[in-house]
């Protein structure tokens, strides 16, 4: 069916269909524009598949045929589509309603290692989407909104000699610094916390900014923080500290901001800083959309209901903190519109839920994910089951890493950074004095 309704519209206007460069076979519309003849030619191929009807139920002959058509003329023009829906500046998926499909090849970051399958490449029977344009199906627990304010941004990623470098850094030794509210009965566990973020700024800044440094210094241009990792006042003070300074090309942190009634925002704050460009940009703060629970007590949060995913043409970046990759229809809904890299603050002593959905990413969009999870030890005193998460799109194992990895552990009154180079596949520790 896509072969011949592709074949009809060729037939049609040879003029109108370039050569993809690189591939001398390919052919690709040069543009989204369709004449009356190109309509006419797709009715025609329509209503020659649809008489007589291969199937009993005629509304399985329309999908089919409509998903052939759809498919042609993907094929031809889908490379126009990304260009149309960034015009728009941004875009809130809602059902019914198509939306661009974001394909990356994430080979260039590997190294010598082979990639997984590409989804697109996987069989199928949902006949609602075509490799670069999806329908929106269901309703949906969230607004999902494809944002491509970082679209010249975000591109250099991974570009440097050095390829795909990322850190995710530990700036905090124990609970006891940070500031928490709790309703604290007698002789009773609290039934709620509110987090505001470490208690000392002038300590966290320091702390935050040597992590930095010492992560661009292994050539990390991607650098994590957990969740909470900054109250209001270190967000401020970090904004100053970070101006005018190197800095990696993504930053990303859980912050904590006071509300009335002792509640809390939890957010996280994403700060792009594109080589060559002055000025840095700061995306709109991402807030938690569910709250979680820290030894029974339910986090005092207000909660959000919109996931962004920043657009560009090489990365499609998504930011979940803690349990919202446990919501299973976050992490698919990102697979469907091709998020292929995710960052997720955490704070949890339970971790291993959460790595094993986010990693799932890996296959289900060929993403990289890291995972900053802190503090470093809690009650009793104990090391977490990991303070740092890597994955990647790998076609042979590992392509996955929790940190410390044995023979890495961080000493008691370090803070660290682990170093995860995409193209050796290998995690290293940067540990500096608290």
């Amino acid at each position: 069916m896509e072969l011949s309704a592709g074949d009809a519209l060729v037939n049609v206007d040879r003029t109108f269909f370039v050569q993809r460069p690189g591939l001398a076979s390919k052919l690709v519309a040069s543009s989204s524009f369709a004449s009356r003849e190109h309509v006419r030619a797709l009715v025609a191929t329509a209503k020659s598949a649809l008489s007589p009807r291969p199937f009993a139920d005629t509304r399985f002959s329309l999908s089919v045929v409509a998903r052939g058509l759809a498919g042609a003329i993907d094929n031809l023009a889908g490379s126009t589509y990304m260009t149309w829906f960034k015009n728009q500046g941004e875009v809130t998926i809602a059902e019914g309603e198509p939306y661009p499909v974001c394909s990356h090849d994430p080979r260039p970051w590997l190294g010598t290692h082979a990639a997984n399958t590409n989804p697109a490449s996987r069989p199928n029977r949902d006949l609602s989407f075509t490799p670069s344009l999806r329908i929106a199906t269901g309703p949906l627990g969230f607004t999902y909104t494809l944002d491509f304010t970082f679209w010249d941004r975000l591109s250099p990623l991974g570009s440097s000699p050095n390829g795909l470098v990322m850190a995710a850094a530990q700036p905090n030794l124990g609970l006891a610094e940070f500031t928490m509210d709790t309703d604290n009965p007698p002789n009773d566990p609290a039934t709620w916390y509110a987090n505001h973020g470490p208690g000392n700024a002038v300590e966290q800044v320091d702390r935050i900014t040597r992590l930095i440094e010492a992560a661009m210094r292994q050539g990390a241009e991607l650098v994590l923080m957990p969740e909470y990792a900054a109250s209001e006042i270190t967000h401020t003070a970090l904004e100053t500290a970070l101006s005018g300074k190197p800095a990696p090309i993504v930053f990303c942190i859980g912050i904590s901001r006071p509300d009335k009634n002792k509640y809390v925002h939890n957010e996280a704050w994403l700060r792009v800083s594109t080589p060559g460009v002055s000025q840095s940009y700061s995306a709109h703060f991402h807030a938690k959309t569910s709250g979680a629970k820290l030894f029974g007590a339910a986090e005092r949060i207000h909660t959000a209901s919109e996931i962004r995913v920043f657009v560009s043409p090489n990365w499609s970046l998504s930011v979940l903190i803690c349990v919202e990759v446990l919501a299973t229809e976050i992490p698919d809904q990102l697979a469907k519109i091709g998020a292929n890299l995710l960052l997720v603050p955490a704070m949890s002593e339970k971790t291993g839920s959460m790595a094993r959905d986010a990693g799932g990413l890996r296959e289900g969009s060929q993403a990289f994910v890291v995972m900053a999870n802190g503090p470093a030890f809690w009650w009793p005193m104990q090391d977490p089951p990991c303070e740092a998460f890597f994955a990647g799109p790998y076609a042979s194992s590992p392509s996955s890493w929790e940190a410390p990895l044995p023979g890495q552990a961080r000493k008691l009154n370090k803070i660290a950074a682990w170093i995860f180079r995409a193209s050796r596949k290998t995690v290293s520790i940067r540990q500096l004095p608290a």
